[in-house]
């Protein structure tokens, strides 16, 4: 199971050519929309960042994905695989990407971040859905 050192949703993850990330708004703890009466849903991106620690007895090649949850535990979202390889002597993993989200209720929401189908990580997140004034 690897060690989770970072895990959180960003307005933004920017990598500079010296290898190090900027983080733009990290730590999103709510979000807020407004829709039209006629939408179902809302559609929208959120960013992430992780950084994971993998010890030797973890190499090999693993992938990576992020999930929305709803309030009722339904999976909402998902973000697209990323794989990558563990070198036999374990290493550190800088990821960041984004997750398409498609929301219907406001509620308490999670982000889970998953390595291999497993959940070795979350995030609780607020979702606020107001009706669009005229």
């Amino acid at each position: 199971m690897p060690e989770i050192m970072a895990f959180f949703p960003c307005e933004r993850s920017i990598r500079r050519r010296d290898g190090s990330t900027d983080i733009l708004n990290f730590g999103i703890q709510k979000l807020r929309f407004r829709k039209k009466e006629e939408q179902e849903f809302v559609e929208s991106v959120i960013n992430f960042h992780s950084v994971l620690k993998f010890f030797p007895s973890e190499s090999g090649q693993k992938n990576l994905q992020i999930f929305l949850f709803g309030p009722d535990g339904e999976r909402l979202s998902q973000s697209s695989t990323l794989n990558f390889e563990i070198p036999e002597k374990g290493g550190t993993v800088n990821i960041g990407g984004e997750v398409q989200l498609r929301v219907k209720h406001s509620g308490s929401h999670k982000l889970a971040l998953t390595v291999n189908e497993r959940e070795e990580g979350n995030w609780p997140i607020e979702i606020d859905i107001k009706p669009q004034e005229a």
